[in-house]
């Protein structure tokens, strides 16, 4: 019967590990869903279709006008149409045909505006993510230094009482006993430092999600650099080149003419000695770019700086963009190696504890054992912040560039975090025994 409890609560203990796993997965996913309802998410989509309707219309033609009129009408008024036979009553329109090139020109420049906005969408959603992330993890952070604040101020209370103890017996231990009551008060005034943090990011995550969800930080992919991927930045200044060039191309084609067709119909009058009939006239116009030295070259001569001023940006961008994701990612690899050095520092404090645990059952010194359980629980608050800023510079990072189609390989900090939950674990169980 004995061999049969460890199988049986290993499969209770993975399937229950599976159904956690899960419904945090579905707990996930729905709170992603509303991220996707975010209005500033849908400022920008709105913006995509604005700017792809707008080229949808940039190419078709104006409005024809209808005209309606008399001609040769008296001007005296006298007489109306009997008196002068040449009176008419006419109904026409007229068509204006501006440049095709720049009607095609246009559209292309709002084409690329429409596939900026595209990417902007990309992008804010990227950042959206990565704000939510960010959120979950200072959520997480708080809550862990707010329980080890708390076994830190048990152990002042406990140091507390062990000085007094001295004390009572005569011995010199005032200036510890007073710096065990400065070290609680301080300890105090971090946890209202926290409970306002708590409070902060609690509104951050509403304000992207609508709740201050308890749900943990998914595991972080670091994003390879230097690599193909593209980048936001760098996409958004390419897509400017393409619309200054699109310019260039409207200024060109303005060169050419532009064009005007009319009709009209008129109704003559055929009363008295005349007899008037009905005529109809069409007009052809083409305009002639006369003054195109003072009006279509200094337009072209401008766009064209633009492009190349647009290109510059690009380059700028391009420069820019390299060393500031230069410098993230050396100081992502500096949090790993951070976490990686404390994480032996943790072990090396963990068998001092065991010593120093030994030794009180000898020579009674309570003190030295909390001061050596006091600087693990301070290296487990500093490792607490460096998850979250792991957290931080990698969603930063990840949130400038396009998404990946393939999965880059996880990164040694995952692995460091798992190893952090599991000796402290370790360490909660020793610290709660003396």
């Amino acid at each position: 019967m004995k061999k049969l409890k460890l199988p049986l609560l290993t499969l209770i203990t993975s399937f229950t590990v599976g159904m956690v796993s899960y419904a945090e997965e579905a707990a996930y996913a729905q709170l992603l869903s509303k991220l996707e309802q975010h209005p500033a998410l849908e400022a920008v989509r709105q913006h995509v279709i604005e700017q792809r309707e707008a080229a949808a219309g940039a190419g078709s033609l104006p409005d024809p006008m209808l005209m309606f009129g008399i001609n040769n009408f008296p001007a005296d008024g006298k007489g109306g149409f009997d008196r002068f036979a040449m009176t008419s009553k006419s109904v026409g329109f007229i068509q204006k045909i501006p440049n095709s090139g720049v009607r095609a020109a246009s559209v292309q420049a709002k084409q690329h505006l429409a596939a900026k906005a595209q990417i902007a969408v990309a992008y804010t959603h990227q950042q959206l993510i990565s704000s939510f992330h960010i959120a979950l993890a200072e959520k997480k952070r708080i809550t862990k230094q707010q329980q080890l604040l708390l076994e830190e101020m048990n152990l002042l209370k406990q140091e507390a009482a062990f000085w007094d103890g001295r004390l009572q017996a005569g011995e010199s231990a005032l200036d510890e006993r007073s710096r065990v009551s400065a070290d609680l008060a301080q300890a105090e005034a971090q946890q209202a430092r926290l409970q306002a943090e708590a409070a902060e990011f609690d509104a951050e995550l509403v304000r992207l999600v609508g709740q201050h969800s308890p749900i943990d930080v998914p595991n972080l992919i670091l994003t390879p650099w230097p690599n193909v991927l593209r980048i936001f930045s760098v996409q958004l200044a390419e897509k400017d080149v393409h619309v200054a060039q699109a310019n260039v191309s409207s200024a060109e084609s303005a060169f050419g003419p532009n064009y005007q067709l009319g009709a009209t119909y008129a109704q003559r009058d055929n009363s008295g000695s005349f007899d008037g009939g009905d005529f109809a006239s069409v007009q052809f116009g083409i305009s002639i770019p006369l003054w195109s030295k003072w009006n279509q070259q200094p337009k072209l001569r401008s766009a064209q700086a633009g492009v190349s001023r647009a290109k510059a940006m690009l380059a700028d961008v391009r420069s820019r963009t390299h060393q500031q994701l230069t410098t993230q990612y050396a100081k992502i690899k500096e949090t790993e190696a951070t976490q990686k050095a404390l994480h032996e520092k943790q072990h090396a404090i963990d068998t001092q504890i065991n010593s120093l645990r030994a030794a009180y059952t000898h020579d009674g010194r309570l003190d030295k054992l909390i001061a050596a359980k006091r600087s693990l629980l301070k290296l487990r608050l500093q490792l607490a912040a460096l998850e979250a800023q792991y957290v931080r510079q990698v969603n930063q990072f990840n949130s400038l560039f396009e998404p990946a189609e393939v999965e880059p390989v996880a990164t040694q900090a995952i692995q460091t975090t798992k190893v952090v939950s599991a000796t402290e674990i370790q360490s909660t169980q020793a610290g709660e025994n003396l």
